[in-house]
């Protein structure tokens, strides 16, 4: 659910949105770039609910842009950060995959 390989992946054809998980602020061209794109993931999966007997599964979620293959989201980065309204968050996103029980 993460996933961006736009440089390698050839479906994405040099694009970082054409990618699962789009960065806008990875774009190409540079008039296209800006803080939009997947913010975060969550997976589970069939085997995890059976062995849960029937109840809701345990998940995994991460939070921030993906950053797989891919340098950090950072605020500092973003050409017109002050155009978007990010206070009480952190300047960077590097937050690994935790699991959740089911609540």
């Amino acid at each position: 659910m993460g996933y961006n390989n736009f440089q390698y992946d050839a479906a994405s054809k040099n694009d970082s949105c054409n990618a699962i998980a789009c960065r806008g602020d990875l774009e190409p061209n540079e008039s296209s770039r800006g803080a939009y794109g997947a913010i975060d993931a969550k997976v589970t999966s069939g085997s995890a609910a059976r062995f849960n007997n029937g109840f809701a599964p345990m998940y995994m979620a991460r939070v921030g842009p993906s950053y797989d293959g891919q340098v950090d989201f950072c605020w500092s980065n973003v050409a017109d950060e002050e155009t978007y309204s990010h206070a009480g968050q952190p300047d960077c996103y590097h937050y690994p995959w935790q699991m959740f029980p089911p609540v």
